[in-house]
């Protein structure tokens, strides 16, 4: 059987907050991470990521970490607060949630950066 676990059919938006409320704008990458005793799916949203609280089969919340909205398709990405970053999109990019954050890569400028939360 197929449900919807995080974000809502076919209504396209930035949104966070409780799961009734969630809507994705374009996830493209998935990664799980346990921190403590809480289970997150880090998702890469477009050029967002976003943290989705789990417990155990059912999405809890959504709190964007990283990145910030901009209608520029090509952003200057700069070291800083990960609030205020703004990651140039790509299809290439990638991320890997570790101990120390998340790890992602940043195509563009051919580095990979590490988001602390």
């Amino acid at each position: 059987m197929e449900k919807v676990f995080a974000g809502k059919d076919d209504q396209i938006k930035f949104i966070d907050g409780p799961k009734e409320y969630i809507q994705f704008f374009e996830p493209r990458r998935l990664e799980y991470k346990k921190r403590g005793d809480k289970e997150y799916l880090y998702v890469l949203d477009y050029n967002l990521v976003r943290r989705v609280e789990i417990s155990g089969d059912r999405c809890v919340s959504s709190t964007t970490i990283a990145g910030k909205v901009t209608p520029e398709k090509m952003p200057v990405t700069q070291n800083g607060k990960a609030c205020e970053t703004m990651f140039a999109v790509s299809p290439l990019m990638d991320m890997a949630a570790v101990d120390e954050g998340i790890l992602i890569t940043d195509p563009k400028y051919a580095v990979v950066r590490l988001i602390k939360e």
